[in-house]
């Protein structure tokens, strides 16, 4: 079974761009993505993972960065270097096969996906024109079963 680490803001400000500018928005929950998909069928070793790279880490702010494109992919930047020691911790032992070592590690919230590159950079332009303001606190990840398709079976939440 597939399954994912991450942060699950609540921002309404994000909400209503992802509703605008994603017709999948409902498919997916906003998200900040701390380990990229993975398969492990031992999930006590997962658990016990997980908990061992929570136990020293304390909630932490995230605040938003400027928007930015991927290939077809529109982004908000999150600034907080505690994302990215968190981050780095969770990567270790057990998950560290499953690093992309050819992407650079950028805490974001995927806002869109468009058909082309020129879309997602006519759309950058827009929004960096936005004020967007938030600090959300941090205070736990969800680890994330996923379906066939992606979409959430279920949510396992630890608390910072």
């Amino acid at each position: 079974m597939k399954q994912t680490l991450v942060i699950l803001p609540k921002l309404k400000e994000i909400e209503k761009l992802r509703k605008k500018y994603n017709p999948n928005h409902n498919k997916y929950k906003t998200h900040i993505s701390l380990v990229y998909t993975f398969e492990i069928k031992d999930q006590k070793s997962l658990f016990e993972h997980i908990k061992d790279s929570v136990k020293n880490i304390k909630p932490f702010v995230i605040k938003q960065n400027k928007f930015y494109n991927s290939k077809n992919y529109v982004c908000l930047g999150i600034k907080s270097k505690d994302c990215w020691k968190f981050y780095k911790s969770l990567n270790k032992k057990l998950f560290k096969n499953f690093e992309n070592k050819q992407v650079i590690f950028k805490p974001h919230i995927t806002i869109s996906s468009l058909k082309d590159n020129n879309e997602s950079r006519h759309l950058v332009k827009q929004l960096n024109k936005i004020k967007i303001n938030f600090r959300y606190k941090v205070d736990s990840i969800s680890l994330l079963t996923l379906k066939e398709n992606n979409s959430i079976k279920s949510i396992k939440t630890f608390r910072l």
